[in-house]
């Protein structure tokens, strides 16, 4: 969502946004797989629901926040720039808080069935 700040015509606008929401809609799968596989498979229910609260926070708070930036950071550049910014951290997040070592195991562990 960073590049939508420095685009300049409507078709760019477009085709950048249309790139993030493709992006953006792969997430959740991506999500519940890494709980699937990192997670003991008693505590999955536990965790999926806690992501799902999670997730439904952020989606009463993050329009009131981008409505704020929007009025009071410099229009919609400045929300784009923090959505963008706030998909960086937590991506930064999730790759220092989960050690390597299970990263690779998951990665490199067979699919079930």
């Amino acid at each position: 969502m960073l590049a939508t700040t420095f685009v300049t015509t409507p078709g760019m606008a477009v085709a950048v946004i249309t790139l993030a929401i493709m992006f953006l809609m792969a997430s959740p799968q991506a999500s519940w797989a890494m709980t699937q596989e990192l997670v003991p498979p008693h505590r999955v229910g536990a965790v999926g629901g806690f992501s799902h609260f999670l997730s439904n926070i952020s989606g009463m708070i993050a329009p009131a926040i981008t409505g704020f930036a929007v009025e009071y950071a410099g229009g919609y550049r400045a929300s784009f720039f923090l959505t963008g910014t706030i998909g960086l951290i937590g991506v930064g997040v999730i790759f220092f808080l989960v050690p390597s070592s299970e990263r690779e195991v998951a990665r490199l562990r067979p699919a079930p069935g």
